[in-house]
C-alpha cells in the first residue's frame, strides 16, 4: 500500500516537473503571432510635417497634415490667373502616399471633365506645389515608420469674373 502511495506521489511529481522541461517557444514564431495580431491598417500616429506637433491627439495630427497639404495647393494655385469659359464649384481628390522614409507621392488627382478641360494645368500646378512642402515624417505603427495612403479634397470655384479661386 505505502509502495503504490509511493508510485503515485512519484507519478505526480514526473507530471509536474515535465511542465519545467517544456520546449522555450521559437522566437521567430513568437514574432509572427505578434505581427499577425497587429492592426496595420491602423497607425499610431500620422505621417508629420516639420512643425506639427508629434505629442498631439491623432486627430489634430491629421489636422495639421492636411492644412500643410492643402495651404501649399492654395499658395501654388493662387499665384497663376486662370481664364475659363464657364462658371464652376468642384472638390478635386488628391490621392497620395508617403513611405518609410518620408516621401510623399501623389498616385492619383481625381477631377471632373469640366475642370480637366477647364484647367488642363492643374495638375501640374499640384505636382509643382509639392516641391514647397517642409520635410515629412513618416507615419508610425508601434514606433516604427510605415507606408500609409491618403486623399485630401481641394474645393475649386471659377466666379463669373472667369477667375479662379482655389477655396481652403
Amino acid at each position: 500500500m505505502k509502495v503504490r502511495l509511493l508510485i503515485l506521489v512519484f507519478i505526480g511529481f514526473l507530471a509536474q516537473a515535465c511542465e519545467y522541461f517544456k520546449k522555450a517557444e521559437d522566437p521567430e514564431s513568437i514574432a509572427n503571432q505578434t505581427i499577425e495580431e497587429i492592426d496595420w491598417g491602423d497607425i499610431d500616429s500620422y505621417p508629420l510635417f516639420d512643425g506639427c506637433d508629434e505629442t498631439a491627439t491623432m486627430g489634430f495630427q491629421k489636422q495639421c497634415f492636411e492644412s500643410v497639404l492643402l495651404n501649399a495647393f492654395h499658395n501654388e494655385l493662387t499665384k497663376h490667373q486662370f481664364v475659363v469659359n464657364e462658371q464652376f464649384n468642384e472638390t478635386i481628390r488628391i490621392h497620395f502616399s508617403v513611405d518609410t522614409v518620408g516621401m510623399l507621392q501623389i498616385n492619383t488627382i481625381s477631377a471632373s471633365e469640366v475642370v480637366k478641360q477647364q484647367l488642363p494645368t492643374l495638375d501640374s500646378l499640384i505636382y509643382r506645389s509639392m516641391e514647397t512642402l517642409p520635410k515629412i515624417y513618416p507615419a508610425l505603427k508601434r514606433n516604427q515608420p510605415v507606408q500609409t495612403s491618403f486623399s485630401v479634397p481641394l474645393q475649386i470655384s471659377a466666379k463669373n469674373e472667369h477667375a479662379l479661386k482655389p477655396e481652403r
